[in-house]
């Protein structure tokens, strides 16, 4: 009976070593992936950061435009509830501007 154990004991052993060193390529093999991808982030990040002004710029301008927009719609809502006696609801025309915003923002962050 002993011998058959220290039969087993060696391949056992063999095993235990062959699952352990893949069990450390596959964790080396995670390390460098992990570190790859920091990088890109990184690079990612940076990029981003180089747009900051011309993004803060786009801003700026399309908030002024919007502004213009809103003033327009108010006033030409105003004008024709003077002119015919009700109101056409300007909530209504900031919504839809909202809602062209929305679906403006959500294209642009999808190309």
């Amino acid at each position: 009976m002993e011998g058959s154990s220290t039969g087993i004991r060696p391949d056992f052993q063999r095993k235990k070593e062959g699952l352990i060193k893949e069990a450390i390529a596959a964790v080396d093999q995670l390390v460098i992936n992990v570190n790859t991808l920091n990088h890109h982030l990184e690079a990612l990040a940076a990029i981003g950061y180089q747009f900051k002004q011309t993004a803060h710029l786009w801003s700026t301008f399309h908030d002024s435009i919007n502004a213009e927009d809103d003033e327009e719609a108010i006033t030409l809502a105003e004008d024709e509830k003077d002119s015919l006696g009700f109101s056409l609801g300007s909530l209504e025309v900031e919504d839809l501007v909202d809602e062209v915003d929305i679906i403006f923002n959500s294209r642009m962050l999808s190309s």
